[in-house]
Parts: structure tokens; sequence; C-alpha cells
């Protein structure tokens, strides 16, 4: 009966290994994902531009809550929705946060 276990335990692992196999093949440079958290005004004004001049876009996670009401004077320090849409425009994903 242990035998039949160990094949079993070993065909099982087999099947997975091959069925992972082709992950890696994917591609095989390194991913980089540039995050920004919270929607200040610099990702847009210094982000945003450097990002741009190497041809890389980013993820910005914004409080939607102070974008759309603009509340507690987050309009001087954080993002419209003029330059959010800029950015995703630009290939920036924009999320809520």
């Amino acid at each position: 009966m242990k035998k039949k276990h160990l094949l079993a335990v070993v065909l099982i692992m087999a099947i997975i290994f091959v069925g992972l196999g082709g992950i890696n093949k994917v591609g095989t440079a390194a991913m980089l994902t540039y995050s920004f958290d919270d929607g200040h005004i610099s990702v847009y004004s210094e982000a945003f531009s450097i990002l741009e001049n190497y041809g890389q876009v980013g993820t910005a996670n914004v409080i939607s809550n102070a974008v759309l009401n603009a509340n507690q004077g987050w309009s001087q320090k954080g993002m419209n929705s003029i330059q959010l849409i800029e950015m995703q425009n630009a290939g920036w994903e924009i999320c809520s946060h």
C-alpha cells in the first residue's frame, strides 16, 4: 500500500511540474511596476513626466473620494480628474485606493 501511495504522490508532483513548466516561458525579462499611492500632485508633476521620458507607465492609486469631492483642501495637493484622465490616456492604470 505504501508503494502505491508513493507512486501516486510522484505522479501528482510530475503532473504539477509539467503543468508549471510553461510559466517561465512567458517572458525572460524581469518586470517592474511603478505604483504611486494617494494621488499626490507630485505623481503628475514629477513621476508622470519622468516615466514618460523613458517610455514607461505606472499605476496611480488615488483616493477617489478626495478627487470626486475635492475635500479637505485636497485640490491643492492632489491630482484632479483631468490630470488622471490625461495619465490614463497615456497608458497609466488609475486605481481607487
